[in-house]
């Protein structure tokens, strides 16, 4: 299924033959035709079923934007590789979790929730997800359902190019501007950050002062590749 959000992100489910054994956070190589080298996208649902959901964010001349335009539409058969990588939510419960993200690093951290739910995960989850304007957010119903079925889970949304007149009434910056108002103390904290390499830089170097081990900091990196 291709399904879009905005005028920013797809989201591709693809459902395979068996179940694919993968860690939630980890991503997956897709093999296109006459695109090379291959992409990388990171699951945003959690193992355990025969469907793979991805986020793709699109960029006007982007060789995989026009791609997923064009050419990929319900049905067609999609080649993956993986699973690759080693960002995961550990199993530290006694520990907080800060969740850090900005654009289609959405995905990966919404997996790893959902896998942490679906295991009764009981520690204190608090995700900064920072975005331009409240047309690129997504997911919202289950980021809500979630708030109000887990009372250890906190999302906290935040926009820095929203119009002043808008009706947004929530966190108005940058996400670490945000994280700088709402939180005081990282210590004893764990912390994991998917995004653009600026924005985890910045989050990063917040965390270090906030008093975030660096031990503690776990992070992956989107490089763009169009």
């Amino acid at each position: 299924k291709v399904r879009r959000h905005g005028s920013a992100i797809i989201e591709v489910v693809v459902r395979t033959d068996s179940l694919v054994d993968y860690r939630a956070g980890q991503y997956f190589d897709w093999v296109l035709p006459g695109i090379s080298p291959d992409r990388s996208f990171s699951a945003a649902n959690r193992p355990g079923s025969t469907r793979l959901e991805f986020h793709v964010r699109i960029y006007e001349q982007g060789r995989v934007s026009r791609h997923l335009a064009r050419e990929l539409m319900e049905g067609d058969i999609l080649t993956l590789r993986g699973p690759f990588g080693a960002f995961q939510l550990s199993a530290e419960e006694h520990r907080p979790a800060l969740l850090i993200a900005g654009g289609t690093g959405f995905a990966p951290i919404k997996a790893m929730l959902d896998e942490a739910f679906a295991h009764g995960c009981r520690r204190p989850l608090r995700f900064f997800y920072g975005a331009r304007r409240a047309g690129d957010l997504y997911h919202l119903d289950t980021m809500s359902a979630w708030s109000r079925k887990y009372a250890n889970f906190s999302f906290i949304p935040a926009l820095s190019d929203e119009p002043a007149e808008s009706t947004w009434t929530g966190e108005r910056g940058l996400v670490t501007e945000v994280i700088v108002r709402q939180v005081t103390d990282g210590l004893g904290a764990e912390a994991y950050l998917c995004g653009p390499a600026p924005m985890i830089d910045a989050a990063v170097a917040l965390l270090h002062r906030l008093g975030v081990d660096p031990s503690d900091i776990h992070y992956d990196k989107f490089t763009p590749a169009v």
